[in-house]
């Protein structure tokens, strides 16, 4: 078994086409840098070295290691992410028939630094706990950077569900399905498929959260709040909140959705 250790990301991608083989084994574990003990949860992902097509995904088990077994044989790269970590890229490695390889991956903590926040005409300071509560969107709705519905605006409008609210308005909102998956897009400028959050938290996207906000009555709703990147940017908390992508990109856009029995 050949042995590889990467604890660095390379930008540029290389690469062969593969070729037919079987049995082909890759296997490794995540270290981290601070502490040289392994990290469970990480997400892992081999990608095609030529063209970055994701092959195959899976995340690191308690020991901190993770297998990808394959029936082809070719030249491939390996990427690690994991919150509050930078992300990891491996240089491209070739894979020929029946071999097995060994690649270590080794990620560095990634501070996220929060932009200033000044809360105005509130009754006592909102704490970093807070931003993330109704109260932090009671203070957003002052600021009136994004599209914001509070209670009354939902009353008023006399929509039944959460998807009629965000259908059209502002950011000309749709709702798209890909195999039975539900996203939220907004067709503002060149598009963006927003990123969702349901009381300070994100909402997995392979677990059709449309399909739960379609049942969510809106006489439970507190506050809807949009926002776009290149409309008045994204609030840094909601930014943190979101989770930026596997290439450590944050979302172009955030649905955030607050209900009365919310934090």
């Amino acid at each position: 078994m050949r042995h590889l250790a990467f604890g660095f990301a390379l930008l540029v991608l290389l690469g062969a086409a593969a070729r037919p083989a079987t049995g082909q084994t890759i296997r490794g574990v995540a270290f981290s840098v601070e502490t040289r003990q392994p990290m469970a949860g990480v997400r892992v992902v081999l990608i095609a070295a030529q063209r970055a097509d994701t092959i195959a995904e899976t995340r690191t088990d308690a020991r901190g290691a993770y297998t990808f077994r394959l029936d082809s044989a070719g030249y491939l790269r390996v990427r690690a992410t994991a919150i509050g970590h930078g992300p990891v890229l491996s240089p491209p490695f070739g894979l020929a028939g029946d071999e097995a390889i060994q690649v270590n991956l080794t990620l560095s903590r990634a501070d996220v630094v929060l932009d200033e926040m000044r809360i105005v005409g509130q009754r006592g300071s909102l704490t970093a706990r807070d931003v993330l509560t109704t109260r932090g969107f009671d203070a957003r709705v002052t600021q009136r950077r994004g599209m914001m519905l509070d209670s009354l605006a939902i009353a008023d409008l006399g929509a039944q569900t959460v998807t009629d609210l965000l259908w059209g308005g502002r950011y000309s909102l749709t709702i798209e399905r890909t195999e039975g998956v539900g996203t939220v897009v907004s067709n503002f400028g060149r598009g963006c498929t927003m990123k969702l959050v349901l009381d300070g938290f994100p909402m997995n996207p392979d677990f059709d959260p449309v399909a739960l906000l379609t049942g969510l009555p809106v006489s439970m709703l507190h506050g809807i709040e949009v926002y776009l990147d290149r409309v008045g940017g994204i609030p840094a908390e909601l930014l943190f909140a979101s989770h930026f992508d596997e290439n450590n990109r944050p979302p172009c856009g955030v649905v955030s959705i607050w209900r009365k029995s919310g934090r």
